[in-house]
């Protein structure tokens, strides 16, 4: 079974439902499965470098107190926790993540798995920037992916072709939200469910 997911790094639901679908398939004990890692872009102009905490960011943007906005994080937390996820939001950086995105499409097939994991610990648990080429490089050189090469993301348009791609094929499914769980028979999965969901989908494959 081939499964594409689209998502963000900067999106706390697509960790936990990346989580959750990884759960279903080794509880289910399934050898067979390839997943796609496809790329969303939850804000295309986040700033490279931000200093605005992320209660900060969630008052503006939904124009409710900081009260709010904090039990609002609380509430993300909580259920991050409930599957084995610490999220550090006193680190995150919530900046632009098309570097990496393109980065993850430079890996060889049989790292992207892993690199992608490590990604979203980056941003999630150890407050990285994935804007910064230091950040992403220090990720990069476990996967194989030469520091030159990272910094080539940064000096021209290596691997934007594939990211432009993912972004078209997620307008043509009118994708408004990640994650989006696509599956070979073309039903899919909208964001991250509960375990009893992909589970009951993929022992119907």
């Amino acid at each position: 079974m081939k499964i594409k997911i689209w998502a963000d790094y900067s999106c706390p639901f697509c960790y936990i439902g990346k989580t959750v679908l990884q759960k279903a398939i080794d509880e289910l004990g399934l050898e067979d499965v390839e997943i796609e890692y496809k790329a969303f872009l939850l804000d295309p102009n986040a700033p490279m470098t931000n200093s605005e905490s992320t209660e900060e960011a969630l008052a503006r943007k939904y124009r409710v107190s900081r009260l709010e906005a904090k039990q609002m994080v609380d509430g993300v937390v909580q259920r991050a926790k409930s599957v084995g996820l610490h999220y550090r939001y006193d680190l995150i950086q919530a900046t632009n993540t098309k570097a990496a995105h393109r980065l993850l499409k430079l890996a060889k097939d049989e790292h992207k798995k892993a690199m992608n994991e490590a990604l979203y610990h980056a941003y999630f648990i150890e407050g990285k920037n994935l804007s910064n080429p230091e950040d992403l490089a220090q990720i990069a050189l476990k996967f194989g992916v030469e520091q030159a090469e990272v910094q080539a993301l940064f000096n021209s348009n290596m691997a934007q072709n594939e990211l432009e791609n993912d972004l078209k094929e997620a307008q043509t499914l009118r994708i408004s939200g990640v994650p989006f769980f696509l599956f070979e028979d073309g039903t899919s999965i909208k964001g991250a469910q509960p375990i009893s969901v992909f589970k009951d989908k993929l022992a119907k494959k």
